[in-house]
């Protein structure tokens, strides 16, 4: 589904959303699929999101419209110059405050003359054809109805910019990259972006020194872009003795001893990857509030505007599994591949986002060769599959038939597993991540106001839905619906599919990879305390050291660490009040995150006493018990996916179920 160009013209916002609409459609997986035929209103477009944030998927010309007269509003100001003071927020890379201000020039006379007229966003974009109504479809709006009818209120209007030039812009379809200068650099964008692979590779070894564009946001950065052979994940060219050839920053040799520094630090330290293969959730699509929210708005509010368009609208460099920079919101990330690096500094930059707005199961061979991995070459490497929405998300008005069944799932992803085992060395680990239950969008959002609606109380989540329903766009119209009937249709399907990845990941075996299945579970709060602090940054404790330190479970610091953290899951941090029973106090996510926030849940808080210390004392050793003997040791010796599923399900929200099967091989645990 390839939407049309011509809101571009219209709104500053998206003038370079072409990157993001370029790159996929809403639902990857099906491409005849099209919205009705009479409403050709642009959207927003992404999969099944992961926070409330994510759900900021408005039509461009109402959205723009709606946050013109807002400012208005807010500063008591005419329209001309909430136009002008919304151009002046945006900055000045890749000509977004230049063009913002050449189509306040075209389109904002209009506008100025319908708002005075005292109509709405949807009757300003109806009117200027950005949105058209053939006869028989449904008419789709986001706020409340005029109280005339439909049809007199368009026709007054109508009236208003009957002579208007402005008509003429908006009936042509033309788009930017329909100009000679850049039609060019338009045709190499979009190539790069549907393959998932850097726009600037000189070497074409798939790593870039660029960060967006599928650069090194989404994986590793190289660390020379003119030789092919160096580059993140590799194996040490001899040690690396001359040359940084996997880009870890550990090369040369020591003049003390003339060992290699790669070799001293990292032989025998079991350096992996960390790779993902996901959807807009794990490229971390999110749309700031304070983008739309007129009362937010300010010089800061759009600084990372360039960044975000040419990352899709995406940023991977904050995703919970490949994320490596401090997230500027309240939400702190400690991703997969932070971890490993701080567990093994070999690690650094061996990442890779392989993630796309809209992609499913049937939709991921058209990118998967973008994966980098050559099984001779290369270190073995954590594969996380997490398709986790557009199997069962898609716009449709009756969702049900474009639902992916489990005979196509099972076939898709044994052709995936089947491609993996043919390019990850020997040694990796795949994990299959079921699908989450989506009823929670519905139950927990549709009567809250939306940031659009929260200035005049008018628009709440649920009329958010119905409009991008009605207009054919919604990321997931099955979840995303009044109908209780469908979101709970859809949440069955989620549940077979999840099904049928588990009985994938407990009956086939491949040869280069043990293959393991998680559920994905979005209402469950993680507490993970499973951690060993290490002696030397390579990861591998330092010789010589006590006996002590050779076992984390008797390691002071560790210690400390876990009382703290039992702690907070029981309530004795961060909260003098709160639930009673151990379930509904783990399941306090807000104030787990409180204490997160704070870093309370990796300090001591002070001293403990006697009493206090040998109830975390005790805890502590039947947690590490329960962690032994029900779960990792079936790692060291003959398990199957199903023992180890059956083996923590009972606890499973005690612990974050992501990194339990991974104990074994991070080297948390003594074998």
């Amino acid at each position: 589904m390839k939407p049309p160009w011509k809101i571009l013209m219209a709104t500053p916002l998206f003038f370079l959303l072409t990157l993001h609409t370029l790159a996929s459609p809403a639902y990857d997986h099906q491409p005849g699929t099209r919205r009705s035929k009479g409403q050709v209103c642009i959207a927003l477009q992404h999969s099944f999101p992961c926070d409330v944030a994510d759900f900021c998927s408005l039509a461009g010309c109402v959205l723009v419209v709606s946050v013109i007269e807002q400012l208005a509003q807010v500063h008591n100001s005419t329209v001309q110059t909430s136009m002008e003071r919304l151009c002046s927020y945006l900055p000045e890379k890749l000509f977004l405050k230049t063009t913002c201000y050449l189509v306040v020039s075209i389109f904002g006379p209009d506008i100025i003359k319908l708002l005075k007229a005292d109509v709405n966003a949807d009757v300003v974009c109806h009117t200027l054809e950005f949105c058209k109504q053939d006869p028989g479809q449904p008419l789709c709006h986001l706020y409340p109805l005029p109280k005339e009818s439909w049809k007199l209120t368009l026709e007054k209007a109508r009236q208003i910019v009957k002579k208007s030039p402005t008509l003429t812009y908006s009936r042509s379809g033309s788009d930017i990259c329909s100009l000679p200068f850049l039609a060019k650099i338009c045709q190499r964008i979009k190539l790069a972006i549907q393959n998932s692979l850097p726009f600037k590779d000189v070497d074409s070894d798939k790593y870039s020194v660029f960060p967006t564009l599928r650069g090194s946001h989404w994986r590793g950065r190289d660390c020379n872009d003119s030789n092919k052979m160096a580059y993140p994940g590799r194996r040490p060219d001899n040690w690396d003795t001359h040359q940084d050839s996997n880009c870890n920053g550990i090369w040369g040799v020591d003049p003390k001893d003339g060992i290699p520094y790669e070799k001293k630090f990292c032989e025998g330290s079991q350096p992996r990857g960390i790779i993902l293969l996901g959807d807009s959730a794990g490229a971390h699509f999110h749309i700031p509030p304070d983008w739309i929210t007129a009362s937010q708005m300010s010089l800061k509010s759009f600084f990372n505007l360039p960044t975000a368009l040419t990352n899709e609208l995406d940023w991977p460099q904050l995703s919970g599994t490949t994320g490596f920079l401090d997230s500027t919101s309240r939400v702190k990330e400690n991703s997969i591949y932070l971890r490993l690096r701080k567990r093994n500094h070999c690690n650094h930059r061996d990442y890779q986002n392989i993630s796309r707005n809209g992609a499913s199961s049937q939709s991921l061979e058209r990118f998967i060769e973008s994966l980098s991995r050559n099984q001779l070459l290369d270190q073995p490497a954590i594969v996380i599959y997490a398709m986790i929405g557009n199997d069962v998300c898609n716009g449709k008005i009756d969702p049900v038939p474009g639902m992916t069944t489990p005979e196509k799932l099972y076939s898709k992803v044994m052709e995936t597993l089947q491609y993996l085992d043919s390019h990850l060395p020997n040694g990796s680990h795949v994990i299959l991540y079921g699908l989450p239950d989506g009823t929670f969008l519905w139950d927990n959002l549709h009567s809250r106001y939306h940031p659009l609606g929260q200035l005049n109380k008018d628009v709440t989540y649920a009329h958010l839905y119905s409009f991008l329903s009605c207009l054919q766009v919604s990321p997931c119209h099955g979840w995303m619906s009044s109908n209780k009937t469908l979101r709970t249709l859809t949440s069955e399907r989620a549940e077979q599919l999840s099904i049928t990845l588990k009985k994938i990941a407990t009956s086939q075996k491949f040869t280069n990879f043990n293959l393991f299945y998680m559920d994905f579970d979005f209402q469950e709060s993680v507490c993970v305390c499973v951690h060993a602090p290490q002696s030397r940054r390579s990861g591998r404790r330092a010789e010589g050291s006590s006996a002590s330190s050779l076992n984390p479970w008797m390691d002071s610091t560790l210690v400390r660490w876990l009382y703290s953290c039992w702690q907070i899951a029981s309530g004795r941090r961060c909260s003098s009040s709160g639930p009673r029973s151990w379930e509904r106090r783990i399941h306090s996510t807000s104030r787990l995150s409180r204490c997160l926030e704070t870093k309370g849940g990796t300090k001591s808080s002070g001293t403990p006493a006697p009493g206090e210390l040998r109830k975390a004392e005790t805890w502590v050793n039947s947690f590490k018990k329960w962690l032994w003997e029900r779960l990792c040791h079936k790692l060291t010796g003959p398990s199957s996916a199903a023992s180890l599923q059956s083996a923590f399900l009972p606890f499973k929200s005690l612990v974050s179920l992501s990194s339990l099967p991974l104990c074994h091989f991070w080297g948390w645990l003594p074998k």
